[in-house]
């Protein structure tokens, strides 16, 4: 059986584009693989960066944390309390505390006024904070400037500079 001279390179063209198709859909599935994998190292790379910002984040708040322990470890209220009293009518926004029975509400604090919100001098939400706590306790913490009012002059400062943390 002799094939006919029309049909002697079909069946060679046939494999050809057979092979040829199969060598598309690997190709295909391979491109694919490979896009999937880029893509989910993306996403890997933005849910380490994420990680990162949260761990810092939260070293950052633990740090604060231990730094305002160690203040407020170090504090110490006047015994005649009348500093204690005027720092608590300023906090409320009185020129002096009112007289109250038991249980009553003296003031309301805003909580939206944050720490920073005075203009110039310590913030009345500090006072107690700056009067009870000694300059080298600030120092020591890293906080320049912190003077109490009882040891200050001129009037009350508090400078939000700090030093650099190592």
């Amino acid at each position: 059986m002799r094939p006919s001279d029309r049909t002697q390179g079909a069946t060679l063209i046939v494999s050809l584009l057979f092979v040829m198709l199969i060598l598309a859909v690997i190709m295909s599935v391979t491109a694919q693989v490979t896009l999937a994998t880029r893509r989910s190292s993306v996403d890997q790379d933005a849910i380490l960066r994420a990680q990162f910002a949260a761990e810092s984040g939260a070293a950052r708040v633990q740090a604060r944390l231990r730094v305002m322990g160690n203040l407020l470890g170090s504090a110490s209220l006047p015994p005649d309390g009348a500093q204690v009293l005027s720092d608590l009518a300023a906090l409320c926004g009185l020129s002096s505390l009112p007289t109250a029975a038991d249980g009553a509400t003296l003031c309301t604090l805003n909580p939206t006024t944050g720490l920073n919100s005075a203009g110039g001098g310590v913030n009345s939400r500090v006072a107690l904070l700056v009067n009870a706590v000694g300059q080298q306790a600030f120092e020591d913490a890293g906080i320049a400037a912190a003077t109490p009012r009882s040891a200050a002059a001129s009037g009350p400062t508090c400078s939000p500079a700090r030093r650099a943390s190592p």
